[in-house]
């Protein structure tokens, strides 16, 4: 009976492992297909922008910004998909990680992409955990860059980083304010990579919204305790 059992949990399993390479394998695919016309969408509305921009009233003015909002949305999501497509394929290569070097690598990484943002940056000392150090990377690069475009145009950003270690777990706390009311699903975007990221090293990310003030928990087991 037992023998029966497992035979058929085993089974199971391995159709759960095919699907799920079948369901990455999906999603790299569909990625690929949909950011190329997604590319020629925003590179023809910005060419008709240019055509009409001085024949546009303020009301097709909001609609036009509104369909490129939703095309910038829609890109990213497709690279979302390519991503997690790419963290699923990838073996996980542990290193040991000195955070402090990550988060200011992930600094000078996002300065070109945030041109018309201005931050300040707190960043505590902070330990060295072992990990993927591209994957990590990646990770604070994704929440980072999604948590700062949630700041206001024209407000200075409040970027703190902040680590502690106990219990066999390093503990970071990632704080952006001020950010908008009502900042939207903090689930989705570049946050899903960063968590799929924490999970595949058996760690967690939580978001938790307080008034203006954005923060974001993540938890890596402290594999040198």
């Amino acid at each position: 009976m037992n023998t029966v059992l497992e035979a058929r949990v085993e089974d199971r399993t391995q159709r759960l492992t095919d699907l799920n390479s079948e369901l990455r394998t999906l999603a790299t695919a569909s990625s690929e297909e949909i950011n190329e016309p997604l590319r020629r969408l925003r590179g023809f509305l910005h060419l008709l922008e240019g055509r009409i921009a001085e024949h546009l009233d303020d009301k097709t003015r909001r609609y036009f910004d509104l369909v490129q909002g939703e095309a910038v949305r829609a890109e990213r999501l497709a690279e979302d998909f390519r991503a997690l497509g790419y963290l699923e394929h990838r073996d996980l290569k542990p290193v040991l990680v000195p955070l402090v070097t990550l988060v200011l690598q992930v600094r000078s990484d996002l300065a070109p992409r945030l041109v018309r943002q201005t931050a300040t940056w707190s960043v505590g000392p902070l330990p060295v955990v072992t990990g993927d150090a591209m994957l990590l990377r990646q990770a604070f690069t994704e929440l980072l860059h999604h948590s700062l475009k949630l700041v206001p145009e024209g407000d200075k950003a409040q970027v703190e980083v902040n680590a502690s270690s106990a219990d066999g777990w390093v503990t970071i706390l990632v704080e952006v304010a001020p950010v908008k009311a009502g900042a939207g699903d903090l689930r989705g975007d570049g946050l899903s990579t960063a968590r799929r990221v924490m999970q595949r090293h058996g760690g967690t990310l939580e978001t938790e919204l307080q008034g203006e003030h954005l923060q974001i928990l993540l938890q890596l087991p402290d594999r040198r305790a």
